[in-house]
């Protein structure tokens, strides 16, 4: 004989990401060889790495290495020689994979030297940034303390920002100024004159009116405002989701729907199938989001109701017949799904820039599950069944699935 009672949650699969990717914190930026004008090779190649030294020094940019930037135009079969038009710097930089790229001339008239530079967005084929430094005197102190002053003026405001809240960029888009605090905590669609455009949120402005923007991948770039030439705020999917997987969210293994209350709140509900007693199952509620859909990470608590357990009783065996002395048979089981109440803490995760598909997590607390099984089993024995082992289980559910925002 055996006897036995099973309770089941609604899933038994835990799944967490082993890392989440952070932010990047800082931009890449790759010094490729200048242009030499009246000086020679050497002296131009001595001026360019003290220049890209100092800008390391200052520690805003990840700086490439000049071995590996030969390194990687070699085995690409692209010389940096000649290269001086924006097109190329772009292209040498998307080779590169860098967020910036800078590239200019040193020459000489005279007794004086001057260093043009360029500064360019990658992404966006932008020139960020220009700026030129004179000096007038020998060469070694030009390498001593010139390429220093010249690395200054080149990011001079570039980190002392001012807040976007109130401040009016020259920017035209509709043939009208864009009073740009409407949209400080909007993501925004931002399209540029070479025909380019970015998703992302202002950020700030610098005292040049420099727009600096942080894009939906987690990169922040710096582009001058009077090369944006339209802006409009982005409705990021925030009309809900569809999904499949394991959970009280998605009726035991089934579908889930979350239909978007606004940035942060949400309606789900899902219908499925519980294994083992094969049985339909449903799961409702509300949900509270952390962070808005334009986040890869965001954090939420839920409160569902629905089918989260079950009660399973089996039992066989032989029974003594004492009328005909003979030994009966008999298997029976016992199966009912139990509803009640949860609370869930989970998350869930974005991948791509669109930030359409995912994977969702939670882990929940069901409260009052003992007194549900008790009573459950309290009401079979009333019924003639004799249950005398048992295993009550613990009041945990676990969820977790896809999700396809829309």
């Amino acid at each position: 004989m055996r006897k036995y009672i099973l309770h089941i949650v609604a899933c038994t699969f835990l799944f967490l990401p082993a890392t989440l990717m952070g932010l990047q914190d800082k931009n890449t930026l790759a010094v490729i060889e200048f242009e030499e004008l009246d000086i020679s090779r050497n002296e131009r190649r001595m001026l360019v790495n003290r220049l890209r030294n100092e800008i390391a020094t200052q520690g805003h940019y990840h700086i490439i290495e000049r071995e590996l930037i030969e390194e990687i135009l070699r085995e690409q079969d692209f010389s940096q020689s000649g290269c001086t038009s924006s097109e190329c710097l772009v292209e040498i930089g998307k080779l590169l994979n860098v967020d910036y790229i800078l590239g200019g001339s040193v020459g000489r008239v005279g007794s004086t030297y001057s260093i043009s530079m360029r500064m360019i967005n990658v992404e966006t084929g932008i020139i960020y940034r220009t700026a030129d430094y004179d000096y007038t005197g020998s060469i070694d102190n030009l390498l001593k303390t010139g390429m220093r002053n010249a690395s200054k003026k080149l990011l001079s405001d570039d980190f002392v920002d001012r807040p976007i809240h109130g401040t009016r960029i020259n920017t035209v888009a509709n043939n009208s100024l864009i009073n740009t605090w409407r949209y400080s905590n909007k993501i925004l669609s931002i399209r540029f004159k070479n025909g380019s455009s970015i998703k992302g949120k202002i950020i700030s402005v610098d005292s040049r009116n420099n727009v600096s923007i942080k894009t939906l991948n987690g990169y922040q770039i710096n582009i001058p405002s009077n090369d944006i030439i339209a802006i409009s705020p982005l409705n990021l999917h925030e009309k809900g989701s569809i999904g499949l997987g394991l959970g009280l969210a998605y009726g035991g293994i089934g579908f889930s729907v979350e239909l978007a209350l606004g940035p942060r709140f949400a309606l789900c509900g899902g219908y499925g199938t519980f294994p083992i007693i094969e049985e339909p199952g449903f799961g409702a509620g509300i949900r509270y989001y952390f962070a808005e859909s334009s986040k890869a990470f965001r954090p939420r608590v839920s409160i569902l109701y629905g089918t989260n357990m079950y009660f399973y009783y089996s039992e066989s065996g032989y029974s003594y017949d004492y009328y005909s002395g003979e030994y009966d048979y008999y298997d029976y089981e016992i199966t009912e799904l139990l509803q009640g109440y949860e609370i869930c803490l989970g998350f869930e995760i974005a991948f791509g820039d669109s930030r359409r598909h995912g994977l969702d997590f939670d882990i929940a607390y069901i409260p009052g599950f003992s007194d549900k099984i008790n009573e459950t089993k309290n009401k079979w024995e009333e019924e003639g069944y004799e249950i005398t082992e048992y295993q009550e289980g613990i009041p945990i559910d676990i969820s977790i699935g896809y999700r396809f925002r829309f």
